[in-house]
């Protein structure tokens, strides 16, 4: 048997060549259906057709595409992972589809009526043109939630997927025969939840090579998943048995790396930004509800819920780090996993925090942790999970962070809420009344406030996209110089977003000790640079290192007095965007970037001769 599956294994390595080598547009090769069909649809709708193609015949098939389009929402939005709100939205959507194409539809009968005059024929086309712009922003708005309701099936079918399989080994080495069989059905049950998810991804999907290598692992999947099955109750019925038991590992293998190539496969087919949306949903709530059943004082559930915590936490974590491998390190890359860092750290705290609830649930004489670090610690992995979202998000519209963080107040509907509009009567509600409204304060500025603070952002933005190439063009991106820039930059990011009520600083005492931090790392890059510089360079060069670091020295401080100013005068209040408060601090950090840039670009310039740094420009 072993070596049986070893000849399969590399079976499957020679099929994934020949199938991925295949010519777009064979059989072999499949756009997803749902993303084909809504593509074709809107490109009917904005004349990207056969010329040949008459009123009427185009009618015909815009019914028929969309027909098709509204069946396969259907059949997503029946899904039981599909929640009650996107299902409600898919309905909608689709009605007010079908509504607006039967007045299109109406407005091409005018047009093509014999009686109609020259003035009513150009409204009527008029008419048409507006409609079909109304059209295909509806579609686009359906696809966009048939995307995130996959996203959803997606998170809720693929955690802890490894498990099932070892709860089943477990029950049959243990010969516990009676449990065996509801095992594995469960063991079957997730499998199929698992394969559901990738078929769903493969149809809103685009991406032909990434589609045929899901279907090729779920073909794998779903042939092995009876063998499993079968090797675990031959474990069950022949116990002690060394080849049963090798035979039983050698499937468990096998399953594990079939389950792994899907799961990697469907991550790459799914927008990692639909992805993220449906996971931080999906954390917010099950968090809402270790928060209710606390209260509860139900165990059992809060365990099923703590542990469902964990594991979606870990999938993010997971799916963002392999995200990551397909940027060059830099000052982007860094954020982002310093984000999951700290999604790691805060989920060790929570496992370790419930663990001790649910002993104290159990064991009357232990101390009930308090309810209140509770709330703070969920409503940080929230803004956790939110903020590493934004941070992926960021490379996607890298010149638009208003646009960003717009879209996810959007997305994030307690988001808008004013603190003084938040009722504490609903777990989720009160998990949201913990966090911070820096987001609101600065929406409550005045126009001319928040347009001041959006043109400065773009400056900084600028400045950072200089230094981020700059750091590229360096060959050791672990140089200390370059460890110092990518620091600095970090911090003066963070300072700046709460300018706009976003990123992980909430109070005036945080971004002041953001800046007294921005001084002492300041202060060791300028150390470093001198002392590199007294050793490898010239006077002339030496001089403009030394007006560039008191450069460095006096925007430091600058930044530290606007800092401090705003403390003296919003002392313990969450920080609120003056005008000038959060001008000075923007344009503190924009020079400060700018003159990090620029005494890299002399140090790579002028001393590649005694560090080995590459040239290229």
């Amino acid at each position: 048997n072993y070596a049986a599956i070893v000849s399969e294994i590399r079976e499957s390595i020679n099929k994934i060549v020949t199938i991925t080598q295949s010519p777009i547009g064979s059989e072999e090769s499949p756009i997803g259906e749902t993303a084909s069909v809504i593509n074709k649809f809107k490109n009917y709708l904005t004349g990207k057709r056969a010329s040949s193609f008459s009123e009427q015949r185009l009618c015909s098939q815009l019914q028929e595409l969309l027909e098709k389009i509204t069946n396969n929402a259907t059949i997503l939005a029946c899904s039981s992972f599909t929640g009650d709100d996107r299902r409600e939205q898919i309905v909608l959507l689709c009605k007010s589809l079908n509504k607006t194409l039967q007045v299109l539809i109406t407005e091409y009968q005018k047009e093509m009526g014999y009686t109609i005059n020259m003035t009513d024929k150009n409204a009527t086309k008029e008419n048409i043109k507006r409609i079909s712009i109304d059209l295909v922003e509806t579609v686009n708005e359906l696809e966009y939630i048939l995307r995130i309701a996959v996203a959803d099936h997606i998170s809720e079918a693929l955690i802890a997927a490894k498990v099932p399989l070892q709860v089943l080994i477990d029950t049959a080495t243990n010969k516990s025969n009676d449990e065996l069989e509801n095992y594995a059905q469960s063991f079957s049950d997730d499998a199929e939840s698992i394969l559901q998810a990738g078929e769903l991804a493969c149809a809103v999907s685009a991406n032909t090579e990434g589609i045929k290598l899901v279907q090729l692992a779920s073909n794998y999947v779903r042939t092995y998943r009876l063998q499993v099955v079968n090797a675990a109750e031959i474990c069950s019925q022949v116990p002690l048995d060394s080849i049963v038991e090798q035979n039983m590992d050698a499937y468990k293998e096998l399953w594990n790396k079939y389950i792994e190539a899907l799961i990697r496969a469907i991550d790459e087919i799914t927008n990692i930004d639909d992805f993220l949306l449906a996971s931080q949903s999906h954390i917010d709530k099950d968090l809402s509800e270790c928060i209710r059943f606390i209260k509860e004082r139900n165990y059992y559930t809060l365990d099923g819920y703590t542990v469902a915590v964990l594991h979606r936490m870990e999938r993010v974590e997971e799916v963002v780090l392999e995200e990551m491998d397909n940027f060059v390190d830099g000052i982007y890359t860094e954020r982002v996993r310093r984000g999951v860092a700290t999604l790691k750290e805060l989920g060790e705290i929570f496992g370790s925090h419930m663990d001790k609830i649910s002993k104290s649930m159990e064991d009357d004489d232990l101390v009930e942790p308090n309810e209140n670090m509770l709330l703070e610690l969920c409503a940080k992995i929230y803004e956790a999970v939110l903020l590493l979202r934004r941070y992926v998000l960021i490379n996607r519209q890298p010149n638009d962070y208003e646009a960003i963080d717009e879209r996810m107040d959007w997305d994030d509907p307690l988001a808008l809420l004013s603190l003084s509009k938040v009722d504490d009567s609903e777990g989720r509600v009160s998990l949201h009344n913990k966090m911070s409204s820096t987001r609101a304060a600065y929406r409550s500025l005045p126009v001319e406030s928040k347009s001041r603070i959006e043109s400065l952002t773009k400056d900084l933005k600028k400045e950072e996209v200089r230094l981020q190439k700059e750091i590229s063009r360096w060959s050791h991106l672990n140089h200390k110089a370059i460890q110092f820039a990518i620091r600095l930059c970090l911090l003066l990011l963070d300072i700046s977003e709460l300018t706009r009520g976003v990123g992980p600083l909430k109070t005036v005492s945080d971004v002041t000790i953001a800046a007294m931090r921005v001084e002492e790392v300041g202060s060791q890059f300028n150390e470093f640079i001198l002392n590199t510089i007294h050793m490898n360079t010239d006077g002339r060069i030496r001089s403009d290192f030394e007006n560039l670091i008191h450069k460095v020295i006096l925007y430091c401080q600058q930044l530290k007095f606007a800092t401090t100013q705003k403390q003296e005068k919003h002392q313990d209040q969450l920080f609120l965007s003056a005008s000038k408060g959060g001008s000075a601090i923007l344009e503190a950090c924009k020079n400060l970037m700018m003159t990090i840039f620029l005494i890299l670009k002399i140090f790579r310039n002028k001393c590649n001769m005694a560090y080995d740094i590459s040239q290229s420009d």
